[in-house]
Parts: C-alpha cells; structure tokens; sequence
C-alpha cells in the first residue's frame, strides 16, 4: 500500500442478488402496500399499551465478508453473492413472562 496510496485494502460487504434488483419504485409500492393494510388497524397502531417488536437477528449462512483493493475514500464496497433468502434465516428473541 506504500508504493500505491491511492489504494487501500477494504471489507466488503455482500449484497444478495435479491437485493441488487430492488428499485425505487419496488420499494415505494412495498411502503404504499403497508400504509394501505395498517389503515383497518389505526386503534392498534395508536393504543400506546401495544408494543410492537420487530427485533429479529439474522443469522447468515453465508461468509460474510472479504478484503479487497479499492481506490481511497470508497465509501461501499459491495461483493455480489449468490446468497438469497433461503441463507438467511431469523432468531426471534423471547421475554420469559414472571409468572
């Protein structure tokens, strides 16, 4: 890296092929699909009582990351991978009730 300074060894992190080919306009359509199913349920959504966890931890069954050269002040450096949601799977945490 001294004899190049421009360059500079990173983590890269993977990006499935699942992810690559969302766009904008499928992500709009997801949060417009959303809005559109909470709307029968507004007295749930504003009953301050209701907690609504979502914590989930994904676990990859895929390596995760490897080094590469990059040019200086690259902010992301993605690796495609073959991955999808079939190597990815959630651990839903649990709170133990007291009684």
């Amino acid at each position: 890296m001294k004899r190049h300074p421009e360059v500079a060894a990173r983590m890269t992190q993977n990006l499935s092929r699942a992810r690559v080919s969302i766009t904008e306009e499928h992500l709009k359509k997801w949060f417009d699909g959303v809005k559109t199913e909470l709307k029968d349920y507004t007295d749930v959504l504003e009953d301050a009582r209701r907690v609504l966890n979502a914590d989930e931890t994904p676990i990859f069954l895929v390596p995760k990351e490897e080094r590469d050269l990059v040019r200086k002040g690259e902010k992301a450096v993605y690796s495609f991978t073959s991955n999808d949601e079939k190597d990815i799977f959630s651990s839903k945490r649990r709170k133990r009730s007291s009684t």
